[in-house]
């Protein structure tokens, strides 16, 4: 295993307050006040048994691809055309809040008990048209008082540079990555400086995640393929897992890895690495969990499974033992086509379809 150490940069760029307020209404393209929410179901129900919590399949709503799961709520990012909106569906069902109407036009959302994070995008011109949003700024939104604070990005002048993957660790550290024509850079929000720190500056990243600890993410040297770490809080970084294959980190949590390794063209190998295992040896057996097909979901995990979906069959969704030892199952099944994002608690898996939002008890 090598222990690369690629150039690292610590820039800091400050936040002397926040900026603005919440933005309360409806998206300008979005037709109409939402309706009440159903509750969702409770963790006694039938387990694999979908509730469509709600529904927008009336409005122009033509993406649902941000999601966010918090104790007592379900966050939504739905875009309207060239305009969007985050939506709070209680967990309780009844009234629907509306935020960042405008501000928000596609890409990852991330949520703890008291904020959302999301990206703050802009619709650039290209040969005088509008093309697709590029994400500039990191927004966090207080979910009690409203308040939001756009974070700076110290890369802003960069060409062409917008905001890629969007991460939140269990302690409440929040990284994301940016890209431009220069490369690629990691940055961290500090919220006892309120600073935003450029951590590293890898040239390439995908898949990043975030534990209690560290920032990883995916890179490629020549034909190798690289799980990288870094200290959150100072230090250098190193190869975690090498591989000659493509490999996407679906996620970390306190003792496992969980990858995506492809098969070929169409196929992505489901493994999990024990961290325990790389500590001690510092490489691994890779057993195949499961295979599931390249085209299709980020794979959700809790203590027990695997959630996933596939365009093939994109009104069902999948699940698998997390460690191999349960087959995989066709495990809850809806009226609504296109599937397009997985997000879970402790006793229930969330997604989104083309016209709802959709709740099964795990």
């Amino acid at each position: 295993m090598m222990n690369a150490r690629p150039h690292v940069l610590l820039v800091v760029v400050s936040l002397a307050a926040g900026c603005g307020g919440a933005v309360e209404g409806e998206a300008a393209n979005d037709s109409g006040a939402s309706p009440p929410s159903l509750p969702a179901p409770a963790c006694t129900s039938t387990p694999g048994d979908p509730v469509k919590l709600a529904d927008w399949s009336q409005s122009d709503v033509v993406l649902a691809r941000g999601l966010a799961v918090t104790s007592d709520a379900v966050f939504v990012g739905l875009t309207f055309g060239k305009t969007g909106a985050i939506k709070r569906f209680s967990l309780a069902g009844g009234a629907v809040a509306t935020f960042a109407a405008g501000d928000y036009l596609d890409g990852p959302i991330r949520a703890d008990a008291g904020h959302v994070y999301y990206f703050r995008s802009v619709l650039t011109s290209l040969g005088g048209e509008l093309s697709a949003p590029t994400p500039i700024n990191v927004v966090i939104y207080d979910t009690s008082t409203g308040a939001t604070d756009v974070l700076p990005n110290p890369h802003a002048s960069e060409p062409h540079n917008q905001l890629v993957e969007l991460a939140l660790g269990p302690a409440g550290d929040l990284v994301w990555s940016s890209h431009s024509l220069t490369g690629t850079s990691i940055d961290r929000w500090d919220a006892a400086s309120r600073t935003v720190q450029t951590i590293a500056a890898p040239g390439g990243a995908t898949s990043l995640n975030v534990d209690a600890e560290n920032a990883y993410w995916v890179s490629a040297g020549g034909s190798a393929r690289f799980l990288r770490s870094l200290p959150l809080r100072g230090g250098d970084p190193t190869d975690v897992i090498s591989s000659s294959s493509q490999i996407d980190l679906f996620g970390v949590d306190a003792t496992s890895f969980f990858l995506g390794v492809q098969a070929d063209q169409r196929t992505t190998n489901l493994q999990v690495i024990e961290k325990r295992t790389l500590a001690v040896r510092r490489s691994a057996s890779m057993p195949t969990i499961v295979s599931i097909p390249y085209a299709g979901s980020t794979p959700i995990f809790d203590e027990e499974y695997f959630y996933w979906y596939d365009y093939a069959d994109s009104q069902t969704l999948q699940r698998t033992g997390r460690y191999g030892t349960k087959p995989p199952i066709s495990f809850a099944k809806t009226t609504d086509p296109w599937l397009a994002a997985l997000a879970g608690d402790a006793c229930r898996v969330y997604f989104t379809t083309e016209s709802g939002l959709w709740a099964a008890t795990k």
